[in-house]
């Protein structure tokens, strides 16, 4: 009987423990308020709320804070303008020069990933769900030294693909 105690108080003890154990590391650890840098440019993701043409692009646009808002998985995120949180940045809104801004669709066109450059790294790839081989990427050489955004591949010939996040 005390056999049986023992063993019993044993699997009680181990079910508490690993009950117990959680994972505590965050689903969306970068969800709210930044400033979206590029690194080759220097200049940051903008809005335009233009009630024709509301508009992302680098370094054009009357807002540059963004809300990175959680997405239904960990890891994924929606972009929108902290200034007008109805329009989204989406794949679907690309036009190579800049990318017009989308009502929210509920599909993963609106969804991305922030992939860190190097493990510990500050820096991100910006990926898309839909697409996992199109980033967020910006050119600064295009068009006479004039900045375009799109959504692509990385080419680091041609396009920056890197984005430093920076608190408002």
């Amino acid at each position: 009987m005390k056999k049986l105690l023992k063993i019993t108080v044993f699997f009680l003890s181990v079910m508490v423990i690993a009950c117990g154990k959680k994972n505590n590391e965050p689903a969306h650890p970068l969800a709210g308020d930044w400033k979206l840098k590029n690194v080759e440019s220097k200049q940051y993701l903008a809005f335009t709320d233009d009630a024709n043409r509301p508009a992302f692009d680098i370094g054009r646009g009357n807002s540059t804070v963004m809300k990175v808002l959680s997405g239904p998985k960990p890891g994924q995120y929606y972009v929108v303008a902290k200034e007008n949180i109805d329009m989204y940045l989406s794949t679907t809104g690309s036009i190579y020069t800049y990318i017009m801004a989308t009502a929210f669709s509920s599909s993963d066109a609106d969804l991305f990933t922030f992939v860190p450059i190097s493990e510990g790294s500050d820096r991100y790839h910006i990926q898309s769900v839909a697409n996992p081989s199109s980033y967020l990427v910006s050119c600064y050489t295009c068009y006479g030294r004039s900045s375009t955004l799109s959504i692509g591949i990385m080419d680091p010939n041609y396009w920056d693909s890197i984005w430093v996040l920076e608190k408002p």
